[in-house]
């Protein structure tokens, strides 16, 4: 229930620390039972089936040993069979129905086959998706909770901003002119940029944690655990429109230690943060990053 959450110290933490993230956001924040009385059940089932009840618009993807015969036997049977509702977008019903693989089409193709000509594209896209405008703080906050507990212990989340913009070089700054083949291009060199920079920084976060792990919790004894991560889950997708588009996200450094070392600790990561940016990682710390991805990547494709 809602007072139990209340009552939780760890679910205490986590919704402070969304709060403090997503600048109070609507989607971060934790329901109260005010909420919970004006609900309309009725609005909810509404707006539910009015996005997930027509199966000619969504996007299945498989993904590991798969017989593809076996696969489209499956497929036509139990997905296949599925009716396919009237949609209305824009304000105007369409019967359009399509395969899944009409989906993977370029903007020029789904225009085609769309049966209402003077809608730019019928199927939603990526450019019909409204961002969340989740927005990290501009200024430096530093907030403590303070909880009674039956044992003494202090958990830190330390937070700060990302920006993934990929390459520039290879960035295209406008796509008013270009065709459908150019914007698709011009999406595909910015996901790659992105692509590059996103391995890249879990490299980082992955070296960084095994340096803190190290100093912390081998040499220093303090902690219980660290964990280094990145979190963009609020940054919108690619738009054909907009494929230059900053991707947002924030760093995140969590460990949990005794009160009394906290202070101490913080300025310990806070120099291990510069060492990072000032000397870089060592070629041995790069060797294992890669290696334990690498093992990582193959257990996840082993176990699917």
């Amino acid at each position: 229930s809602l007072a139990n959450q209340r009552n939780d110290p760890m679910n205490q933490f986590e919704a402070s620390v969304d709060l403090l993230t997503s600048g109070d956001h609507l989607l971060y924040r934790q329901p109260l039972e005010s909420d919970v009385e004006t609900f309309d059940a009725d609005l909810a089932l509404e707006l539910y089936l009015s996005n997930f009840n027509n199966p000619s618009e969504w996007r299945f993807v498989f993904s590991g040993n798969i017989n593809p015969k076996t696969l489209k036997t499956l497929v036509v049977k139990y997905l296949g069979s599925i009716p396919t509702n009237q949609r209305t977008i824009h304000g105007v019903t369409s019967s359009y129905t399509s395969s899944s693989s009409s989906f993977s089409s370029t903007p020029s193709s789904l225009q085609k086959e769309c049966p209402i000509s003077h809608l730019e594209l019928c199927v939603p896209t990526t450019d019909d998706i409204s961002p969340l405008d989740v927005k990290f703080s501009e200024k430096t906050i530093y907030k403590r909770l303070k909880i009674q507990m039956q044992d003494p212990v202090s958990k830190i989340e330390m937070c700060w901003p990302l920006e993934l913009c990929g390459d520039s070089e290879n960035s295209m700054s406008s796509t008013s002119s270009l065709t459908c083949f150019d914007i698709t291009e011009a999406l595909a060199i910015a996901h790659r940029a992105r692509l590059e920079e996103s391995i890249l920084l879990d490299f980082a976060c992955t070296i960084l944690e095994q340096r803190l792990r190290d100093i912390l919790r081998l040499k220093m004894n303090a902690i219980y655990g660290v964990s280094v991560s990145v979190v963009f889950g609020s940054s919108p997708p690619l738009k054909h429109k907009c494929p230059n588009d900053i991707m947002k996200g924030y760093l995140s450094i969590t460990f949990s230690c005794d009160p009394n070392t906290l202070l101490m600790l913080e300025q310990v990561v806070f120099n291990e943060i510069k060492n990072m940016q000032t000397f870089g990682p060592k070629p041995s710390e790069v060797l294992t990053a890669i290696k334990t991805t690498k093992t990582s990547l193959e257990e996840l494709t082993r176990t699917n």
